[in-house]
């Protein structure tokens, strides 16, 4: 009998050990970082240590960075023209390797603002001349879903998160007031651009938040909104929760170049709060804690042209450097910061545009 028992506890303590390790090995594998990027006119995949090209040849100049849908069998960015290839938005095929001009950029005047995937990576919404036009993957068909020009004919930024609403910033042109923003003109942030591909109809209902607004994040679970005005009496950092009309100052320090990122649990953000030279920082929305980072200080030559997070606990970034003309240089740089330790270490050379 007593043998029995001991049996039984060993194939017990077995059957732990063996689940313990399941849990190890599944959990080591969920933080592998894949991450796609351009380098030398093609787009390459890194998993891990490993690298390899999912496309070439990229006859074209990337403009900003690419961004994968949900599946992770399509890719979305802009090329300028260069050789053979037009200016535009398009879209890859991983699987198919199959590249497609979505929406062609006239006379390349950058017309094409910004582009984001919807929840399921079936449709991309994007801003061209003062309009949103959304694109369906399977039909590779095209079709306005708004009724006429917006009120403004710059839209800057775009955001689908894991609802049917659209939400969009843009610039309207203010003559009449005195803007300290580079482009001359008072910014506004509408929200609350709906669309439903069900009943095919679109609804805007605009809200705005009048200064000068230079980048927002939405959060995916709460629909809450992250916004940073620049400059002004009111610059800083604040959120518009969702169903409210006032938001609440989080900040008076602002994010800038248009970097601003809400970490996947909606705990903190991560933001540009360099004024002339660039550096990061993090802040705890419930405590409003702000925690800087400065080793990921910059020169003034340098800029961090964007950043997202890996984890709550990592992040990667990606700077650009002016060099003189003539001079070869690895102008892009991509970096990867450890949250907690606050530890900065080189992740890519020579590459940029990166998508997790």
């Amino acid at each position: 009998m007593d043998f029995l028992k001991s049996i039984s506890f060993v194939r017990i303590l077995l059957a732990v050990v063996v689940f313990s390790l399941l849990i190890f090995l599944l959990s080591k594998d969920v933080k592998k970082t894949t991450v796609i990027f351009v380098r030398d006119e093609a787009i390459w995949i890194k998993k891990d240590s490993l690298d390899q090209k999912l496309f070439e040849p990229l006859a074209g100049t990337l403009r900003g960075s690419l961004v994968r849908s949900s599946t992770k069998r399509t890719i979305a960015f802009l090329l300028h023209k260069e050789k053979n290839i037009k200016s535009g938005l398009y879209v890859l095929n991983v699987n198919q390797k199959k590249l497609l001009l979505v929406q062609e950029d006239e006379q390349d005047e950058q017309s094409i603002t910004d582009f984001a995937w919807s929840p399921r990576g079936d449709y991309l919404v994007y801003g061209y001349k003062g309009k949103l036009f959304l694109y369906r993957v399977i039909s590779q068909k095209t079709k306005e879903i708004t009724k006429g020009p917006l009120p403004s004919n710059s839209l800057l930024q775009l955001e689908w998160p894991k609802t049917q609403n659209i939400y969009w910033w843009e610039f309207t042109a203010d003559y009449e007031k005195e803007s300290p923003t580079p482009i001359g003109s008072v910014a506004k942030l509408n929200l609350s651009g709906y669309y439903d591909p069900k009943n095919k109809e679109t609804v805007i209902e605009t809200q705005r938040q009048d200064g000068f607004l230079n980048t927002f994040t939405v959060d995916p679970l709460t629909l809450d909104i992250i916004f940073s005005v620049a400059e002004g009496e009111d610059k800083g950092i604040y959120m518009l929760k969702k169903g409210e009309k006032a938001p609440f100052l989080l900040t008076k320090q602002p994010a800038f170049s248009q970097t601003i990122r809400l970490s996947l649990r909606g705990e903190k953000i991560i933001y540009n709060c360099g004024v002339n030279i660039p550096q990061l920082c993090t802040m705890d929305i419930k405590t409003k804690h702000v925690k800087t980072y400065p080793q990921t200080r910059t020169s003034s030559k340098e800029q961090i042209v964007f950043l997202d997070w890996v984890d709550d606990k990592t992040i990667l970034y990606e700077t650009h450097r002016d060099v003189p003309v003539g001079k070869e240089s690895e102008e892009y740089t991509i970096w990867k910061l450890y949250i907690e330790s606050g530890k900065k270490e080189l992740f890519l050379k020579n590459a940029r545009g990166f998508s997790l």
